[in-house]
């Protein structure tokens, strides 16, 4: 499979993810809308994350367009297209890493050990990653290629990127691991939908498929690998997808420390986008009573 190839057929994907994204997204508005409190900073965030996916998504159409029409004078705009592209997927990738960032610093009782050094890294990586695409969309010169950036500086970048989230993965199976077994404390089996329920935290909520689309993406990036450019545009949906799959799970109630706030009778302790207030879940960020406000 040439280069050609894997862009088309990585265009097919994309379009494919994108499609269960809107889906995922407009359920995730009605939920909004159901809630009827104000926007917090995750719902900024995840709206965000839905722009910066349909805008790459249409510069890789765009991209598509001309490599089809194999214009003489198209070269230098399809540069300028990539690395926009680029850009998109390396900001929609901090924006992803941000909002689970902020699930797992909220769970772990809003720890500074575990929210400053993800973000910094995250940090690096989203300055490491915008100078690669910058790179990627410069003309070529007698003195500097765009490959002279794309491997050795994209490679760190990535890897931080990868090394956030696989921190962050493993802290939220930790803290999953710590409610499974505080719920097993008080007499609850997990048996029938129960564990489905607790198997699907451990996948999106731990953003374990953002991290497998990942390490295969990084993978084929270190190799230059043709195929590299059949998974960059999904996993960019990829980004927005897991994201907003969190934050609908937790609107619905269906986080995974809900089985024990229901057991105790009690309120759980993540506060994921609101105040503590009386009859407020404040795991899934969605009021119980109209008097109540979100912060």
């Amino acid at each position: 499979m040439d280069r050609l190839d894997a862009y088309f057929i990585g265009a097919l994907l994309m379009q494919l993810f994108f499609g269960l994204y809107v889906a995922v997204f407009c359920f995730y508005l009605k939920i909004i809308r159901v809630r009827k409190a104000g926007l917090t900073i995750v719902d900024f965030a995840t709206i965000l994350l839905f722009v910066l996916c349909l805008s790459a998504v249409v510069t890789d159409d765009m991209v598509y367009f001309l490599m089809l029409r194999r214009e003489p004078g198209a070269a230098p705009w399809l540069a300028k297209l990539n690395a926009t592209a680029s850009s998109l997927s390396v900001v929609a990738d901090f924006v992803s890493q941000m909002v689970v960032i902020y699930r797992c610093w909220q769970v772990f009782g809003r720890s500074l050990s575990v929210g400053v050094v993800p973000t910094l890294c995250a940090l690096a990586s989203l300055i490491t990653g915008l100078c690669v695409t910058g790179g990627q969309g410069t003309p070529p010169t007698a003195g500097f290629t765009g490959k002279i950036w794309w491997i050795p500086l994209g490679i760190p970048s990535m890897a931080i990127s990868l090394a956030v989230n696989a921190l962050v993965s493993i802290l939220m199976i930790l803290r999953i691991y710590l409610v499974h077994r505080r719920s097993k404390s008080f007499g609850f089996s997990m048996q029938g939908s129960k564990l489905r329920l607790w198997t699907a935290s451990v996948l999106v909520e731990a953003a374990l498929f953002q991290f497998a689309a990942q390490l295969v993406l990084v993978v084929l990036f270190t190799m230059d690998h043709p195929a590299f450019s059949l998974m960059v545009g999904p996993v960019t949906i990829i980004y927005g997808l897991n994201c907003t799959a969190i934050v609908a799970r937790i609107g619905m109630n269906r986080s995974f420390e809900e089985s024990v706030v229901e057991g105790e009778g009690a309120v759980s302790s993540i506060r994921f986008g609101g105040k503590s207030t009386k009859g407020y879940s404040e795991s899934s960020g969605v009021q119980t009573k109209q008097e109540d406000s979100v912060v």
